[in-house]
């Protein structure tokens, strides 16, 4: 199923592993859904519940961007604004580039980008696994982003926000434009939990 308002919020389930990946064409016509690769052929995927945005609109691809000589096109920074959302409310800017303060562990992601005609946001942990969540888009004049963690963070982990593409490796506008992967270093307060006691197996009694 596909929809094809200006504007619109929407949110997507992972459903026997599958990853639904929501095809929006903005102002165009023919829109279509795509699903990305399953689980059995990626182990990461397994928990991925992000939303994934590959439309139509402007273009299709880096090769509407290709140089005038012909080249591929030029590779360029994303304009990325990105605000941790406490569970009160409170939002307060997180640095692309920089190091940021400790986050708790209820807290939501807010992204704000130029609008895009195909990119992807993920959270993973740091054993490198997708963080399971339940997101929202939105697309206007900009694109906009909410990542809500399903379950609140673990205390005292580390964890990385990833923006690329879904059809191809890096993010593109709907002018073609590619821009490189943003990876985002964050980390939660306080300790990390001890592990699970290891499960003690049983002496089996030898038989007489």
């Amino acid at each position: 199923m596909a929809w094809c308002p200006a504007m619109w919020t929407f949110g997507k389930l992972r459903i026997g592993g599958l990853a639904l990946a929501i095809s929006v064409c903005g102002l165009a016509a023919g829109c279509r859904s795509r699903s990305s690769e399953s689980a059995d052929s990626n182990p990461s995927l397994a928990a991925d519940v992000g939303v994934a945005l590959a439309t139509g609109v402007g273009g299709s691809g880096t090769d509407d961007a290709a140089s005038a000589d012909g080249g591929p096109a030029e590779v360029r920074e994303l304009g990325l604004e990105v605000r941790a959302v406490a569970a009160d409310g409170t939002r307060r800017p997180i640095s692309v580039d920089a190091p940021n303060e400790l986050l708790q562990p209820e807290t939501q992601f807010e992204l704000e980008m130029p609008r895009m005609a195909d990119v992807r946001v993920r959270l993973f942990d740091e054993s490198d696994r997708i963080v399971p969540s339940n997101d929202r888009l939105e697309i206007g004049s900009k694109t906009r982003y909410l990542l809500v963690p399903a379950a609140p963070l673990t205390t005292g982990s580390k964890y990385t926000l990833v923006v690329d593409g879904l059809a191809s490796e890096l993010a593109t506008d709907v002018a073609g434009v590619p821009y490189a992967i943003v990876r985002i270093p964050l980390k939660t307060v306080g300790e990390k939990p001890p592990p699970p006691p290891k499960r003690s197996r049983g002496k089996r009694k030898k038989g007489r």
